[in-house]
Formats: C-alpha cells, sequence, structure tokens
C-alpha cells in the first residue's frame, strides 16, 4: 500500500507552478523598477545612498513568492549596469531573530562565498562588499 498518490502529486505541482498576476504584481514591480533606476542612477553619479524596498500583508498571500518571481525575473533579464557587467540579487533567508553578523554570513553564503565563521563582524561586512561589487550584486 502506498500513501501517495503521484499522479494527484504531479497535478498538484504543475497548479502551484503556475503563476497568477495579481494586482498588487503591478505596483510591485514599478517600486522595484524604480529602486533599480536610482541604484543604475547613483552608480553613474557615484553617489552610494540608495532606497530599500519593504513589502508587508498578512502570512500566506504570497509576498514571498512575488518576491522570489520578480528576483528570478531581474536576473533572468541581464539588466547591464553603467560598468557593463549584468546586474543580479541574491536572497537569503533569516530566522526571526538574527544578528548583523549572521546576516552577513547569510548573505556570504548567497553570493557563493565560503566563511569561516569565527570572523569579526567588520570583516564579514567587508567582504560582503567586496564580493558583492565584483559580482555585480545590487541587492
Amino acid at each position: 500500500m502506498t500513501f501517495v498518490n503521484q499522479e494527484k502529486i504531479a497535478i498538484a505541482k504543475r497548479l502551484k507552478a503556475a503563476h497568477l498576476e495579481f494586482p498588487r504584481a503591478k505596483t510591485l514591480n514599478l517600486a522595484f523598477q524604480k529602486c533599480v533606476e536610482e541604484y543604475y542612477l547613483n552608480q553613474e553619479i557615484q553617489d552610494m545612498e540608495v532606497r530599500g524596498l519593504i513589502v508587508t500583508g498578512q502570512s500566506r498571500v504570497g509576498k514571498s513568492r512575488e518576491l522570489k518571481k520578480l528576483i528570478r525575473d531581474f536576473n533572468a533579464s541581464e539588466t547591464l549596469m553603467p560598468d557593463g557587467r549584468p546586474a543580479k540579487i541574491v536572497s537569503c533567508l533569516l530566522s526571526g531573530r538574527v544578528t548583523f553578523k549572521d546576516l552577513g554570513i547569510k548573505t556570504l553564503t548567497a553570493l557563493g562565498y565560503d566563511l569561516q565563521r569565527n570572523r569579526t563582524q567588520e570583516y564579514i561586512w567587508e567582504r560582503v562588499i567586496d564580493q558583492a561589487a565584483g559580482q555585480g550584486v545590487i541587492g
């Protein structure tokens, strides 16, 4: 006897992979585009002040899924930055309680950089900045 209906799983997998554009997606895309354009402009004029994007809402309404799709689409677009390299965005999942050192370590992992965990917070963030700049990461 099996407890997993493979046909049902295959159908559910296709349904979950589908992406429906909700009205909020247009607002999110415009806000995201504004952040990217501002970053691009700041690279042109050597001004490092940039804006972030905060997305809030109730649990289980699709915030993470919408952001993951947006990041995936952006990275696939191979948008070029002023220096000619394609820009990219990396993503990592954080627990509810996290230190800046933890955030730096998670960010370096998302950047594909192996790090000894006993490094100082200052060292870690210097590596984050160096790796992000070297890889063309803008977010």
